[in-house]
């Protein structure tokens, strides 16, 4: 049986790659914070066997780009309002990223491709 969920990463996942994963019924992307700590999400799909009282899992597959609660900011904007960042603003121009997002509990994390 093919199932739908959402996969919640909290403030510890970048660093002990801590996540929660919830069975939904469906994809939107107007999900609100479901605990304090929560700070993006994704969705998936995967097909789940049950043998023997044992459910065996299958590949993710549809997965979705990642989704932050939080604002976007430019280099630019990072250079005026948060002027202090010196290492932040310095790592953004050396590793070529445009884009970072301030997440209310976990810093700053720069948007790539599979990032919203």
């Amino acid at each position: 049986m093919k199932k739908h969920y959402i996969e919640i990463f909290d403030v510890d996942a970048h660093c002990i790659g801590k996540t929660y994963e919830i069975e939904s019924g469906k994809r939107n992307f107007n999900i609100v914070q479901p605990y304090m700590g929560a700070i993006a999400f994704r969705f998936f799909d995967q097909r789940e066997i049950k043998i023997l009282g044992i459910t065996i899992k299958g590949v993710r597959t549809n997965v979705s780009k990642i989704v932050y609660w939080g604002k976007i900011y430019t280099i630019d904007e990072i250079e005026k309002y948060f002027p202090n960042e010196k290492k932040l603003i310095y790592n953004m121009r050396k590793n070529g990223w445009k884009h970072m997002v301030k997440t209310p509990y976990c810093g700053w994390h720069p948007l790539r491709k599979n990032k919203i």
